[in-house]
């Protein structure tokens, strides 16, 4: 197992040639002598488990160093090292930057060893509560999701044939992460979970919808924020989900006066993915369905609409030119997790049950099965298979 890393941060060199030699026997150290430099090393050399900093950073404030650590590296553990006597810059360090100790100095050799062993405990501590907590919402998130495909499995399709446009658009954006955004894709037809089936199938094939119903389908995704936001972590997620159907301009739905910039950042991401996705399930090719969106540009913020419109290589006059996968036509006890629908999967009775873009799951081909068990499945069915 490699020794823990350890970054101190002292402006004075005995007290930090002091504190390195005590740690340095035990763990690997690094050492910077100000906080813009313990940063860099926080970036660059990073991750670490412990951070040992002293308060009095000469124009620095250790208390501002060790709080910008709480924000760039939340599991890392934080000291603080003080010869101060006030109490109030130890009540501001304990409360603004979350540290685990303060410690007096000088500080014994042993008294800063059996600190930092017990910041290590605590830090060990955290990372398997943490990858249990990930783990969870992880599983969480993925049932959610499934619960949606056996509810209205064209909604799902829609969700799952965003979800990889995401992660690279993301990249594209240059965001710093993009998980939510990902969640956010998948989760963003579960408010349909709150509408009748009936309702759905309606409003999937385009027939006129009553007053009444209008009303109904346009509010499900406050009904999806209501459900995601119970979800300890999932609060940005919720937002975005809300905010899915807002167009820039301010039109569109909630039907409030935010608008613009207002509107949240993945909410906006969103939006543009959602529109190229519904456009392209019509059976609709890429770049007539860019075309159509660039005659709307009020709906999208301009700024990820045009890296939209060069990510997905978007030339005007280009018509369809964008090749898919060759299909081949499998027998329903073919089917495999990973292949991609190419035709309807069908009852033997003509009942729709997936449409083409759905990415069979292990929850879909359960479902393709025990309806293929009670009515059968016509076949055969045309799928692309992964590379």
């Amino acid at each position: 197992m490699k020794p823990a890393k350890i970054l101190i941060v002292e402006s004075n060199s005995f007290t930090l040639a002091e504190t390195q030699r005590a740690l340095s026997n035990i763990y690997t150290v690094h050492t910077a002598m100000n906080a813009p430099d313990g940063l860099r090393l926080l970036q660059q050399s990073g991750p670490f488990q412990v951070v040992i900093s002293e308060l009095q950073l000469g124009e620095a404030s250790g208390i501002n160093f060790l709080r910008d650590v709480m924000s760039a590296s939340p599991a890392t553990i934080r000291i603080a090292m003080t010869a101060a006597t006030a109490v109030a810059p130890l009540i501001s360090v304990v409360n603004e930057a979350a540290v685990f100790q303060v410690l007096a100095k000088p500080c014994p050799a042993e008294k800063l060893q059996q600190t930092v062993e017990s910041a290590l405990r605590r830090h060990s501590e955290s990372m398997v509560e943490r990858e249990l907590v990930d783990r969870t919402l992880s599983g969480a998130i993925t049932v959610l999701s499934e619960v949606l495909s056996a509810v209205d499995p064209l909604s799902f399709g829609r969700s799952m044939a965003m979800r990889q446009n995401v992660r690279n658009l993301a990249k594209e954006l240059e965001l710093r992460s993009s998980w939510e955004l990902e969640v956010a894709a998948m989760l963003c037809n579960l408010g349909l979970i709150t509408i009748p089936a009936s309702l759905i199938a309606k409003w999937n094939s385009k027939a006129s919808l009553t007053a009444v119903e209008t009303e109904i389908v346009q509010r499900y995704p406050a009904s999806g924020r209501t459900l995601i936001a119970k979800i300890p972590r999932l609060e940005k997620v919720a937002d975005i989900v809300h905010y899915q159907n807002k167009n820039y301009d301010g039109s569109g739905f909630p039907n409030d006066a935010v608008k613009g910039e207002q509107i949240p950042y993945g909410a906006r991401v969103l939006k543009v993915l959602i529109d190229l996705a519904e456009i392209e399930l019509r059976g609709i090719g890429r770049q007539e369905a860019l075309a159509a969106m660039n005659n709307s540009q009020a709906r999208y913020d301009p700024k990820i609409f045009q890296v939209a419109l060069r990510f997905f290589g978007y030339a005007p006059g280009n018509g369809n030119a964008v090749r898919r996968p060759v299909a081949t036509p499998v027998l329903a006890k073919e089917l495999r997790t990973g292949y991609v629908l190419a035709s309807n999967v069908e009852t033997a009775d003509g009942t729709k049950l997936m449409a083409p873009g759905f990415t069979i799951t292990e929850t879909l081909l359960e479902r393709i099965n025990n309806f293929g068990a009670l009515s059968g499945i016509r076949e055969p069915i045309l799928v692309e298979k992964p590379a």
